[in-house]
Order: C-alpha cells, then structure tokens, then sequence
C-alpha cells in the first residue's frame, strides 16, 4: 500500500482505484484462510451465552 499511495500521489493512480483494489485482494487473500479453518476445526464452541439483566 505505500507503493500505490506514492503512484496515487504522483497521479499514475487513483485512490478509488487503489481502495478497491486493496478491498479485494484483502478479501480474497483471506477466503482461503477462512476455508482452511472450517475444513480442519470441526470442534467448536457452539454454546449460546445468555446474559440476564435485572
């Protein structure tokens, strides 16, 4: 990101650009992560916490 924010700076890029752009690889660097812990971390705390208030 301090690469495209220098390019941005100059005006080789736009800062719309950039933020989606980051958006997406973000996400999508992430989604394999998220399917590696539901493959293999089957064990989980499923219980519901309930809080009473008086």
């Amino acid at each position: 990101m301090p690469a495209a924010s220098f390019a941005v700076s100059r005006g080789d890029l736009t800062l719309l650009l950039v933020n989606i752009t980051g958006t997406l690889g973000i996400v999508l660097g992430a989604l394999p992560l998220y399917y590696c812990d539901n493959l293999f971390n089957k064990k989980r705390n499923n219980t519901n916490v309930n809080y009473k208030i008086d």
